[in-house]
């Protein structure tokens, strides 16, 4: 989590709120690979980068995972989800068909695929994520032996936080803040360098308090899709992350 290139300081918290939501334990980089056949939610919060003359090398995880690499495998989950900048994008090859991580995904077998059109912020993809895990479990808890329909919570996590204001904002910023420091020294913590994360949320704070963060701005709240079978329906244990 959180490594190659600029730091991506909010990885941690939104790690350690996903696994709450999903009950799991946080999966090491190294370890990822042996999971996508075992998991029915697949997670990965990281940098993504594009290759624009070579789409199939386009990749996540700090340039250790490639477009080309998620075609060759294959997976059961019924969502795989993307938490990084441009992740979701595809390009046209000269055979005439697209490109990218959410072909690649959706082609290795998963149902549905969740990642970055472009470059996102990474606080408010911390807080989206959040919101979205919390619906996916809190549907499932909800429904009698009926699953959990993915496209359901994401369209509701993307519009809470769409009507996100400084104060309902702030509730969600001391919960992640609290999450995060009941992990110190557990395994429950992801791997990853957060040295400067205490500065950086209370920095993240300070912007709520002020009003600086408008969350009805389409660079926040629409920075990621969903596409394949919206309608899948989360049945089992909940994911591997």
């Amino acid at each position: 989590c959180g490594t190659g290139r600029k730091q991506l300081h909010y990885v941690g918290p939104e790690v350690v709120s996903i696994c709450n939501s999903l009950r799991v334990l946080p999966t090491e980089k190294r370890r990822f690979l042996s999971s996508l056949n075992s998991s029915e939610i697949i997670h990965i919060s990281s940098h993504g980068s594009e290759n624009y003359s070579s789409p199939w090398e386009s990749t996540v995880l700090g340039d250790e995972f490639r477009v080309v690499d998620m075609a060759k495998i294959g997976t059961r989950a019924s969502l795989v989800a993307f938490s990084c900048c441009l992740s979701g994008k595809g390009q046209i090859s000269s055979g005439d068909d697209l490109v990218g991580f959410s072909h690649a995904v959706l082609q290795s077998g998963s149902l549905a695929f969740i990642g970055g059109l472009w470059k996102v912020d990474d606080a408010t993809t911390m807080l989206l994520m959040h919101l979205f895990y919390k619906q996916l479990a809190a549907q499932r808890n909800d429904t009698k032996g009926g699953g959990t329909c993915l496209a359901v919570a994401w369209h509701r996590a993307v519009r809470e936080l769409y009507r996100l204001d400084s104060r309902s904002a702030g509730t969600i910023h001391d919960e992640l803040e609290e999450m995060w420091k009941a992990t110190r020294g557990k395994t429950t913590r992801p791997e990853g360098n957060f040295t400067n994360l205490k500065y950086m949320m209370d920095l993240l704070r300070s912007k709520i308090d002020s009003g600086k963060l408008d969350f009805t701005l389409p660079c926040y709240w629409a920075p990621f899709s969903l596409v394949g079978y919206g309608n899948a329906v989360v049945l089992g244990p909940l994911g591997q992350k």
